[in-house]
């Protein structure tokens, strides 16, 4: 069975509508007081910048080409199924050779460097989240 090619028009739309509420939940924040008083709804405001973010970086992948856009849908899937719902330090966890490892056992060793590129962002939000004390 094939991976289906994303739907990069829809996607798009819904990571700005994405973007759109991270937006307003962050002016809501300063308005409620800030970080130090909203410590909880910042945490999970972290949180979903972050796969906001991470979204919109696998979109600009996806869009290269159908191949990219089934590569991007399967390595999320199986990425994203590994980190959801743990702490940051997992994340960051992730080996420098995952998308090598991966890829290679695949037979796709070619498209390493787009998926590199989306670990280094996963890690990247992660240690922003940790150094925020998210």
């Amino acid at each position: 069975m094939s991976t289906p090619r994303l739907d990069t028009a829809n996607a798009a739309q819904l990571v700005a509508a994405a973007r759109s509420v991270i937006d307003g939940a962050t002016k809501q924040l300063a308005a409620r007081g800030g970080v130090d008083a909203n410590q909880s709804l910042a945490y999970d405001l972290a949180h979903a910048a972050s796969a906001v973010a991470t979204a919109q970086a696998c979109l600009a992948y996806a869009e290269s080409g159908p191949d990219e856009s089934a590569l991007v849908a399967a390595f999320l899937a199986i990425t994203l199924s590994a980190v959801n719902d743990q702490p940051p330090s997992t994340t960051l966890a992730i080996p420098a050779d995952f998308v090598s490892a991966m890829m290679t056992g695949l037979g796709l060793s070619a498209r390493e460097v787009g998926l590199n590129a989306l670990v280094s962002r996963l890690k990247r939000e992660a240690r922003a989240a940790l150094d925020s004390g998210s």
